[in-house]
């Protein structure tokens, strides 16, 4: 990726063809936090300065790099991949397990101290409505 030599569009087309599927893998049925999200931005922005052939001191902006470059935003995929998944498991009427877990409400005992863990319906809630 950082050969002067081999042209962009050759870059763009490993990056989205292998680089992309193995960054998102799991993604569409993992709840993702905010710091998740943002760390997998940054993967991509500096595979982005590394596909350009910029540096930090070079201070150029991100969205120029995103334009010259011209990659599939990481973060738009995965919404993506959330949407057809939610879709697929709506659309099950079997009752595999995967819908029963994420309707599933557990009551029994005490709850544990502190914050809740994000789930799956609530980052999806997110991604529907990102205010």
């Amino acid at each position: 990726m950082k050969s002067q030599d081999l042209d962009i569009t050759l870059k763009r087309k490993t990056f989205n063809t292998c680089i992309l599927p193995c960054l998102t893998y799991r993604c569409k049925t993992l709840a993702l936090t905010k710091s998740l999200r943002n760390k997998l931005a940054k993967c991509q922005r500096a595979m982005e300065h590394s596909i350009a052939g910029t540096k930090r001191q070079d201070r150029a902006r991100n969205t120029d790099i995103r334009m010259k470059t011209k990659l599939t935003d990481i973060l738009l995929r995965i919404d993506q991949q959330k949407w057809r998944w939610t879709g697929h498991m709506m659309c099950d009427k079997e009752g595999k397990w995967c819908k029963a877990v994420s309707e599933w409400c557990p009551r029994d005992g005490k709850r544990s101290s502190g914050r809740q863990c994000i789930r799956w319906e609530d980052d999806i809630k997110i991604t529907a409505d990102p205010r």
